[in-house]
C-alpha cells in the first residue's frame, strides 16, 4: 500500500511537470505565432498598402484631406456626422493601421454634425467620445433640424463651449425660443466672463416659415460673450423691436457680418427686422457686410458707420426706397476702403439703382478703391444702358483704381428669354471696355458677344 501511495505521488508530480512545461511551450508558440503574423502583416504591408511606408505625419494628412461630409451644396461644409459608414468613422474598421492613424489624428474628430435623424440611445455617448478624441483641439459644431436640446445635449455643449470655435445653429426659431438654449447654455454662468471666449464663427439660421420672434437682448448677451469673434450669420431671424435697457456692444475683432441672405426680399419671413442690431453694435474691424433689409433708419445706419469707422471691403445690401442722390453720397462716402458694392432690387424697382449710377459717375473721390460693381435682380429687365456705360466708363478711366468688374446679374434666367440689350453704339462701346480690360457681363452675356 505504501508503494502504490509512493508511486502516485511521484507520478503526479511528473505530470504537473510536464504539464507545467507544456504550458511554457505554449506561451513560447503563441509568441512565436504572434510576431509571425506581425512580421506577414508588414510584409503584406510593405507590398499591398502604401499608407504603411509613408511617415505618420502623411498618413495623418491624407486621412484629413478627405472630404468627410462631401456636399457640393453647402459651403462652408458641414462637419461630419457620426455615421459608421462615413469618414472618420469608417477609418476604424478598414485594418488596425488605419485605425490606429484615425484615432491618433485630433483634426479628424474636432467637428461634429448634430441633427434630428432617428439616433440610438448612445448617441451623447458616442459624441463625448466623438469630440474627446480631438482633446484640446477647436471645435466645430453645428446643431440642426428638431434635435432634442435635452439636459444630455445641454452638458454636451456647456462642457466643451470654451473649445468652441465654430457654432451654427439651424433650426425653427420657435423651436429654440421653447428650449431657451441659446440664453442657458452659451451665456448663463456667473462665474465665467467669456463663457464663449474661443469662438469665431456664430451662425444662426432659423428654418421657420413663420415669422417667429427671438430677443434682442439674449442674441447681444450671446455676442457679448463671445469677444474674438471673427464672423456672424444670421439668416431668417426676426427680433423683437421694443426692449428697453440694452446695453451697446462693441465687437473689437468682427470682420464679417450678414444679416440675412442677398436675396432675402424674396423669402417670406427673411431677416426683417435683423438690422436692429446694429443700433448697437459697434464694429471697428469690420469688413464685410451684407443686410437684406435695411429696417432702422437711415440715420441709425449712418451713425452705426460713423462710431464703427470700419474698414469696409466688401458691402453687399437690398437698396431702401426713397434713397437719393445726397442718401447715396453720404453712405459711400462712410465707406472710403470698399472695394466691392453688391446691390440688389426688385424688377419692379430697378429705378433704385439710378442715384448709385449717377453719383459713381460724377464723383471720383467718392470709392477711390472701387475694384467690383455688381447690380442683381430677379429676373432680366429693362434698364438705362446710357447711364450705365457712362458710369462704367468714368469708374474705368477717370478714377484713383480703375473699376475691373461689372455684372447685371438676374438671378432667374430662362433659356428661351432674351432680354432688352443695348443699342449698338452701347454695345460697341461695352465691347472696346472690355478689349481694354474690364470684365463687363450683362446677364448671361460677356460684353465680347454682345
Amino acid at each position: 500500500m505504501a508503494q502504490a501511495s509512493a508511486a502516485f505521488t511521484k507520478l503526479r508530480a511528473e505530470v504537473e511537470e510536464l504539464t507545467s512545461a507544456i504550458e511554457a511551450q505554449q506561451l513560447v508558440l503563441r509568441g512565436l505565432m504572434t510576431k509571425r503574423s506581425k512580421a506577414r502583416r508588414q510584409m503584406n504591408n510593405l507590398f499591398l498598402d502604401p499608407m504603411a511606408r509613408l511617415p505618420f505625419e502623411l498618413q495623418s494628412q491624407i486621412f484629413i484631406l478627405v472630404p468627410l461630409n462631401p456636399n457640393p451644396g453647402v459651403y462652408p461644409p458641414d462637419p461630419p456626422k457620426p455615421a459608421p459608414n462615413a469618414p472618420p468613422m469608417a477609418f476604424l474598421g478598414v485594418c488596425r493601421l488605419w485605425r490606429e492613424i484615425a484615432l491618433a489624428t485630433r483634426q479628424l474628430w474636432a467637428g461634429i454634425l448634430m441633427d434630428s435623424l432617428p439616433r440610438g440611445p448612445n448617441y451623447i455617448e458616442l459624441s463625448k467620445t466623438w469630440l474627446g478624441r480631438a482633446r484640446n483641439l477647436p471645435l466645430s459644431l453645428k446643431l440642426s433640424g428638431r434635435l432634442n436640446l435635452g439636459q444630455s445635449v445641454q452638458d454636451l455643449i456647456t462642457h466643451y463651449r470654451h473649445q468652441l470655435e465654430d457654432l451654427t445653429l439651424t433650426f425653427p426659431l420657435s423651436y429654440l425660443n421653447r428650449s431657451d438654449l441659446l440664453h442657458q447654455v452659451l451665456v448663463l454662468d456667473l462665474d465665467d466672463a467669456s463663457p464663449l471666449s474661443a469662438l469665431k464663427t456664430l451662425t444662426l439660421e432659423s428654418t421657420d416659415e413663420e415669422v417667429n420672434f427671438t430677443s434682442m437682448g439674449k442674441w447681444l448677451n450671446i455676442l457679448r460673450a463671445a469677444p474674438g469673434l471673427l464672423s456672424c450669420s444670421v439668416s431668417k431671424a426676426w427680433f423683437r423691436h421694443q426692449e428697453e435697457g440694452l446695453q451697446p456692444l462693441t465687437l473689437a475683432s468682427l470682420t464679417e457680418l450678414r444679416l440675412g441672405e442677398p436675396y432675402g426680399w424674396m423669402m417670406v419671413g427673411d431677416s426683417a427686422s435683423s438690422c436692429t442690431m446694429l443700433r448697437y453694435l459697434t464694429l471697428p474691424a469690420l469688413k464685410s457686410l451684407t443686410l437684406s433689409v435695411l429696417d432702422i433708419t437711415n440715420e441709425e445706419f449712418f451713425a452705426f458707420l460713423t462710431r464703427s469707422s470700419p474698414p469696409l471691403e466688401s458691402f453687399d445690401m437690398a437698396v431702401p426706397d426713397g434713397w437719393n442722390n445726397v442718401i447715396v453720397t453720404r453712405c459711400l462716402g462712410l465707406m472710403p476702403s470698399l472695394a466691392s458694392l453688391k446691390l440688389i432690387a426688385a424688377p419692379t424697382d430697378i429705378e433704385l439703382y439710378t442715384p448709385f449710377l449717377d453719383v459713381l459717375a460724377t464723383d471720383r473721390e467718392l470709392l477711390p478703391n472701387l475694384r467690383e460693381l455688381q447690380l442683381r435682380t430677379d429676373c432680366p429687365v429693362t434698364i438705362d444702358y446710357n447711364k450705365v456705360l457712362r458710369m462704367i466708363t468714368f469708374r474705368f478711366t477717370a478714377c484713383p483704381k480703375r473699376l475691373e468688374k461689372f455684372e447685371l446679374d438676374w438671378a432667374q434666367q430662362e433659356r428661351d428669354f432674351t432680354p432688352d440689350l443695348p443699342d449698338e453704339p452701347v454695345r460697341a462701346a461695352m465691347r472696346q471696355l472690355a478689349k481694354d480690360g474690364l470684365h463687363l457681363r450683362l446677364g448671361h452675356f460677356w460684353a465680347e458677344s454682345l
